[in-house]
């Protein structure tokens, strides 16, 4: 539950900044938009690997980190930029098997639940033998 709310603070920390920047015209908010969200980003899956213990998700931090730190080298392209490493990094997720964890056993999950868990795991793991 607590990234659940971490990348829900995270986002809506985000938001309310941007909401700011635009409605407000700061410019400095409106200048570092790409930075800010490839930051919030990168500060959300270091989150997630960490809860995870996700390799992959820390290697998405370091990448989402060290674009913030350079985005703004790009000049006008470091919108494009932005929204091709997020894309980016989302579609990699959706496509590859990542360091998943094995199905989890809590006493709370119905038999439903984890019978849906185990045949979640056997599918996973009959995609990565073919």
């Amino acid at each position: 539950m607590w990234l659940v709310y971490s990348w829900s603070v995270l986002m809506l920390l985000g938001t309310a900044v941007t909401d700011w920047g635009v409605f407000g015209s700061v410019g400095p908010v409106l200048l570092n938009l790409c930075p800010l969200w490839l930051g919030l980003c990168a500060i959300g899956h270091g989150l997630t690997g960490w809860g995870m213990r996700s390799r992959a998700f820390l290697w998405l931090a370091g990448v989402h980190g060290s674009a913030a730190l350079v985005i703004t080298q790009l000049g006008s392209w470091q919108y494009v930029a932005t929204g091709v490493i997020i894309s980016g990094s989302l579609l990699v997720l959706a496509q590859l098997r990542w360091d998943m964890r094995p199905p989890i056993n809590y006493a709370l999950l119905s038999a439903r639940q984890r019978a849906f868990n185990r045949q979640q795991q056997a599918l996973r793991d009959a995609h990565l033998s073919i």
